[in-house]
């Protein structure tokens, strides 16, 4: 599930869980790491949705498990892979195993340590991130010329300054249009995403093969944002009214 942030892939997990009434357990994945290094591993992340099941193994077994900030374990573009990464790619490899199905052994307490078996086969598992940079490498796949910022680095950087730090307001209204522009080809180009553009993202192949789905989000617009402010049960305009 792609988007950016305040798109709302975490609420669509959230009313998910909640429409089909099974636990959900949410992880950032900029906090794990690879077994036997500091920070939490693969297995503490279904630890957390057996919790959050109260302890009952058949309910979790069947629950969903909501991977946030997946795009931080991408391998850097460029660099070597003779140092061990163990919060990137030592990440993606050890979850290759939980999405495709297997039985993780989790310990009940620390007091009894006993044991806890439960197998992942039929856990649901969102993977979520922004992707900020992925609109560019689909752009040139596609042999498109990127609209924003991006492009105008270079020979138009001075003129962009100028055009920042002047006050007035048609400079102003056009830089706002240009991010507009930006917004609307960027939604359109992730209508193409493909698994090779993830894997050059930074994604290894066997981990974008297990995420079969892809979804890309819209960015939230101005229209939408007033929607969101008004037209909920509990919107905060109305709440703010009464």
């Amino acid at each position: 599930m792609l988007g950016p942030t305040g798109s709302g892939k975490t609420l669509l997990a959230e009313t998910l869980a909640q429409y089909l009434d099974v636990p959900m357990a949410i992880c950032d994945c900029t906090s794990l790491t690879q077994a036997g290094y500091v920070g939490d591993d693969i297995e503490t992340v279904i630890q957390r949705l057996v919790q959050n099941a109260d302890n009952d193994i058949q309910r979790a077994e069947k629950g969903i498990v909501f991977l946030d900030e997946v795009d931080k374990l991408s391998v850097a573009r460029g660099t070597t892979r003779r140092q061990r990464d163990v919060s990137g790619e030592g990440v993606q490899q050890g979850l290759l195993k939980v999405l495709e199905g297997s039985n993780v052994t989790l310990p009940d307490d620390k007091r009894s340590r006993k044991e806890q078996v439960v197998n992942t086969s039929n856990i649901l598992f969102i993977a979520s991130g922004a992707f900020s940079d992925l609109a560019n490498i689909i752009a040139v796949r596609k042999e498109q010329k990127v609209i924003g910022f991006s492009a105008k680095a270079g020979a138009d950087s001075g003129k962009l300054s100028s055009s920042l730090a002047s006050s007035d307001d048609a400079g102003q209204s056009k830089t706002l249009d240009e991010k507009e522009k930006e917004r609307i080809r960027n939604d359109e180009l992730l209508k193409d995403m493909s698994a090779a553009d993830l894997i050059k993202f930074g994604l290894i192949p066997e981990f974008v093969g297990r995420l079969p789905i892809n979804v890309a989000l819209h960015s939230l617009d101005e229209d939408a944002l007033v929607r969101v402010l008004t037209e909920p049960r509990h919107a905060l305009v109305s709440q703010y009214r009464k």
